[in-house]
């Protein structure tokens, strides 16, 4: 089920060309009802466009006609019913006539520079910046190509005498940067901004597949979103985008609030782990308690889960949440000696352990605007997807995506039992999936086996200690002298590529201090392996959390030319591709899998070749019979939405066929449709949470507000 995400992107850009084929909707017939424009090579997928930030609709197709409405909000969709043609398409120039709906009623007129077309509604999203160099925008490819075309330690210093200008505010008139990503993560939420790609060119470098893209950066904001963050004018757009996390941290950190939430599998042999945790916890707390300012801002959470208490019911829960309300360190000691493990046998090895966590991710009373850490600790796998007793119904892929979707940070600590190699094999795949947090290339993963029980102390150890630290350095640098950067001195042409690397986000005075903090906890080579990821988990955090509690600001109302790889470590991608998408589209997203799901189970039963099933699924809707009867795959049915349908990426699902179904042995059909199942499920929840939903109309119904869905979550 993974996508080709390099053939994603290669197709997508296609897509986004604003330069191809122009169309016209020419006026109908007295009395006979418009159409709108639609994309080209659809035929009820009707063209929309965008308006930039204080547009205004017209009239007719003059500015010196009357407005119909004027700064209208950021990011408004209209139909379009007249596009323009010829050398006015190709120049960017001309005018849109527009309706609110494809009912054939215009509304008036836009200028083509206050639009931007809406041809598909996949996007570009800055990756977490942690740990990797911010997004360069250059003013044109041709600098861009030069630089790709260089050596990785000719690159490489040249990319760092950019980076030394933009550092030091000494940019020229003719810089070739136009802007840059903010060193902070830019939180979606609260800066809504689309990265619609314009053009593409497929390059290598160091021997990897890459793209330059040009793109145009739009946001919302009044005023201030049509001030172009163009650094070689805009100096106060230059400035904030080179805040470092120290010197966020000195204006933010006394705010920083972290929860700490565990999620500990409850069944019989668990029992001298909960012990320990809650052992650890009370060593911890006078240290906490004794410090008000810590105090305050750590608290604590825990959820047990064990199996469905209807099939066993001696076992009392299938996930239980002892703090309905996070605690503080104190209050949490006296809640974990309530935690005891079951003395039922739970029948079967694996756990309902992706309930517990789907549980604790939604479920938990987090505090808003808080750091959040999920700590998940089992000696067993999670009941598969389409397992009677995995009650969430998710997998470990799904739930790791929300995770990163809802900001919270996974540390997963497997103890392994004697023997059952088979399921700890299937439980280290799960914990590793589950632990591997955005903006960090190791999973924040740690084992023990069942003979180091000071090992599993030390574990929790390594996970506790650097987040209390965290918070006690915090609020050390929020009363040191304030951090300030200084002109950086030019590299050297000469200087190898890791010696250019800019400083990266986190790697100041606050890792520094962590670091220190944990020098006498790790003294195994394994347990520093183990606290350097944790630490980079957390610095990872950090600067998502400090990005969004500044509200860092993206760069805006410009066009540019960028790479999508990091330009000093081409291993590590500062662009991620998303699905903008409405309530409606996921609605019918929904839809078909779920008539998917029931044809597979259908062909499975019955013994029917896979399309047959199809038409007897009671939730499938066929437009037409005759096409799905002579379809070579389900994405030639007829049955995909056609904004899915007109997506250039790759997937099982859209290939899916009789010959490919009956191939298939009958666990992978069960495999197969216990993943859709599971992105059924990951839909129901992004559906049914409010504050997920991105209104790009003032006053727009329900289901009309988008959603970025990460490309993982496609079918």
């Amino acid at each position: 089920m993974k996508k080709l995400l390099c053939l994603v992107l290669f197709g997508l850009m296609a897509g986004f060309n604003f330069s191809g084929p122009a169309q016209a909707q020419e006026n109908a017939p007295d009395g006979a009802a418009r159409t709108p424009v639609m994309v080209e090579g659809k035929s009820a997928l009707p063209l929309r466009v965008l308006t930039r930030p204080m547009s205004s609709l017209y009239q007719a197709a003059d500015e010196k006609s009357a407005v119909v409405q004027g700064n209208l909000p950021a990011f408004s969709n209209f139909f379009v019913y007249t596009r323009p043609v010829g050398e006015q398409a190709a120049l960017g120039q001309g005018w849109y006539e527009v309706g609110l709906d494809d009912k054939g009623q215009t509304a008036g007129w836009l200028k083509a520079d206050d639009v931007f077309e809406w041809k598909q509604t996949m996007c570009l999203a800055y990756t977490n910046p942690h740990d990797r160099s911010p997004v360069l925008m250059f003013d044109g490819s041709k600098p861009l190509e030069n630089l790709i075309q260089q050596s990785a330690e000719e690159r490489g210093a040249r990319v760092q005498q950019l980076y030394d200008a933009i550092e030091s505010k000494n940019i020229a008139a003719d810089f070739p940067v136009l802007s840059v990503e903010p060193k902070l993560a830019v939180d979606w939420s609260k800066n809504f901004y689309l990265l619609p790609i314009l053009d593409f060119k497929a390059v290598e470098i160091d021997n990897r597949p890459g793209r330059l893209l040009e793109l145009a950066a739009v946001t919302a904001g009044g005023e201030k979103a049509r001030e172009k963050s163009d650094i070689r004018t805009n100096a106060a757009f230059l400035d904030a985008a080179t805040i470092t996390p120290d010197q966020a941290v000195q204006q933010k950190g006394e705010d920083l609030a972290i929860d700490f939430v565990w999620v500990i599998d409850t069944t019989l042999s668990m029992g001298p782990y909960i012990e320990r945790v809650t052992a650890l916890i009370a060593d911890a707390s006078n240290r906490i308690a004794a410090n008000p300012e810590i105090n305050q801002r750590l608290k604590f959470g825990v959820w047990g889960y064990r199996d469905p208490v209807a099939d066993i019911p001696a076992i009392e829960y299938d996930t239980k949440n002892f703090t309905p309300e996070l605690q503080s360190i104190s209050d949490f000691l006296a809640t974990m000696g309530q935690v005891k493990d079951t003395q039922v046998d739970s029948v079967d090895f694996p756990e309902d352990m992706f309930s517990g966590v789907n549980d604790a991710l939604y479920s938990t009373a987090w505090r808003p605007n808080s750091l959040r850490i999920m700590v998940l600790v089992g000696d067993a796998p999670g009941h598969e997807m389409g397992h009677d007793w995995n009650l969430s119904g998710k997998n470990a892929e799904a739930l790791r995506v929300e995770l990163s979707e809802k900001k919270v940070s996974m540390f997963a600590v497997q103890i392994r039992p004697n023997g059952a190699r088979r399921y700890q094999r299937i439980a280290e795949d799960q914990f590793r999936v589950l632990a591997q947090n955005k903006g960090v290339e190791e999973a924040a993963y740690i084992d023990v086996t069942v003979a180091e029980p000071e090992g599993f102390s030390r574990a929790v150890e390594l996970i506790l200690n650097p987040s209390v630290a965290l918070i006690q350095n915090a609020l050390a640098l929020t009363q040191a002298p304030a951090v300030t950067t200084a002109p950086a001195a030019a590299a050297s042409a000469t200087a190898a590529p890791q010696a250019a690397a800019p400083a990266q986000p986190m790697s100041g005075e606050l890792a520094a201090l962590l670091e220190d903090d944990m020098e006498e906890v790790a003294t195994t080579d394994k347990e520093k392996e183990a606290m350097a990821v944790i630490e980079n988990s957390l610095q990872a955090a950090m600067v998502d959390w400090l990005g969004s509690e500044t509200e860092a600001q993206p760069p805006r109302d410009i066009v540019a030319w960028v790479m999508d790889k990091d330009l000093i470590d081409s291993s590590k991608s500062s662009l991620e591709v998303r699905l903008l998408i409405n309530k409606r589209q996921l609605d019918s997203l929904r839809g078909l899998l779920a008539g998917v799901i029931e044809a597979g189970r259908r062909s499975s039963i019955s013994g029917d070749d896979f399309f047959t099933s199809m038409k007897a699924a009671s939730s499938i809707v066929v437009r037409d019979p005759d096409k799905l009867a002579d379809a070579a795959s389900i994405q030639e049915s007829g049955l995909v939405p056609e904004f899915l349908d007109g997506l250039p990426y790759q997937s099982r699902l859209m290939a899916m066929n009789n010959e490919l179904w009956n191939s298939l042995s009958s666990d992978e059909q069960d495999n197969f449709i216990s993943a859709l199942e599971a992105n059924v499920k990951a839909y129901q929840s992004i559906h049914d949470e409010p504050e997920r939903w991105i209104a790009l109309n003032e006053g727009a119904e329900a289901d009309e507000m988008v959603y970025p869905l990460p490309l993982e979550l496609l079918p």
